[in-house]
């Protein structure tokens, strides 16, 4: 994912002169264009790599697979073909002023996720500067921490075994206006699903002359939502039958300090999971829709001071295809709390 800084300026703000460029060059046509300006926002540094065994069998380009990553300010200047292991698509952006938000379904090994070996998952980046620096926000309080999963590759001789490993923590933590990377929002704990459909939608302006309290504007506000699918290997020769990815549950989130800290629910596991955390009560993101449907593509919007979320999306189950549609109305903002008697 690739982003270019334009210069405040009078007149025409996205007029090419305004390109923050580093180098530019005449082109055929004689116009003079920028080819050094881009910010790469996406791109990773592999740190570890695991090397399959059965490349030759099975492995379909994924003979080389990164297992951890890590992403710098050097990553910035990074050319697209810098790492060919990852990808990144499907980017959503917020522009407030100075303020930059950025998510972006990301893999760290595409050619393994062709072949359900990997996922995506959903990334937020944020900039106070008009994309000059990624960092947390300078005028926050407290540190932000990113929860990172990796797999111990260690000994494991085939995707198979791999599979059966469980997922470790590692949490790192950045005070207010330090290098920030993207931060990893949906966590997924294994290749079972992958991140569909990134949503990040902040609330439109102020209503003139609204008596309504929701319509004052709140810029520290921004929604995220995003959906979850099957995760399925891609057809590979003439032979090969292409199972169909199908979309599972959306998923929903808010900020009200800029992406400093994120609404969660308390949800308890069932008992009976095969997950990591049966029985225990944690924190998660709250579900937009969920069951046995096939719920995607969320369209969704919030009013000006964000404290009403609205959301429509499709579902599709046994009898057919529906467009469904809720309002949410969270208790974090008070004007949704009834008066105490």
């Amino acid at each position: 994912i690739f982003m270019r800084r334009i210069k405040k300026s009078a007149g025409n703000p996205y007029a090419a002169a305004n390109l923050v460029c580093a180098e530019w060059r005449t082109a055929d046509n004689g116009q003079t264009v920028c080819v050094d300006g881009a910010q790469n926002l996406s791109s990773v540094t592999p740190m570890e790599y695991w090397y399959n065994p059965d490349q030759e069998a099975q492995a379909n380009g994924e003979g080389t697979k990164v297992v951890k990553h890590g992403q710098f300010n050097a990553n910035l200047f990074d050319a697209s073909w810098t790492n060919p292991y990852d990808d990144a698509r499907a980017h959503r952006g917020v522009l407030r002023g100075d303020d930059v938000y950025l998510a972006y379904d990301h893999t760290p090994n595409w050619a393994a996720s062709r072949n359900a070996h990997d996922k995506y998952d959903l990334f937020l980046r944020r900039s106070f500067d008009g994309g000059a620096t990624w960092t947390t926000d300078p005028a926050g309080t407290g540190e932000v921490c990113h929860t990172l999963l990796w797999k111990d590759y260690t000994n494991v001789t085939s995707e198979d075994e791999a599979e059966q490993k469980d997922t470790y923590e590692e949490v790192t933590c950045y005070e207010p206006g330090q290098y920030e990377p993207a931060r990893n929002m949906s966590l997924l704990k294994n290749n079972k699903l992958t991140v569909i459909e990134p949503r990040l939608v902040a609330p439109p302006s102020t209503t003139a002359g609204s008596p309504y309290p929701e319509d004052v504007y709140n810029r520290d506000i921004y929604y995220v939502a995003f959906g979850t699918a099957t995760n399925v290997p891609m057809a590979h020769g003439d032979d090969d039958e292409e199972a169909t990815a199908v979309p599972v549950d959306l998923f929903y989130t808010f900020t009200r300090d800029r992406g400093q800290t994120y609404y969660k629910r308390l949800w308890d596991v069932n008992p009976d999971s095969d997950g990591t955390y049966a029985g225990e009560i944690v924190e998660r993101w709250d579900y937009l829709a969920r069951g046995d449907d096939a719920q995607g593509e969320a369209q969704i919007r919030m009013s000006p001071d964000g404290s009403k979320f609205y959301a429509v999306w499709n579902q599709e189950g046994p009898e057919g295809s529906d467009t469904w549609t809720r309002r949410i109305m969270p208790s974090a903002f008070p004007i949704n709390l009834a008066p105490v008697p």
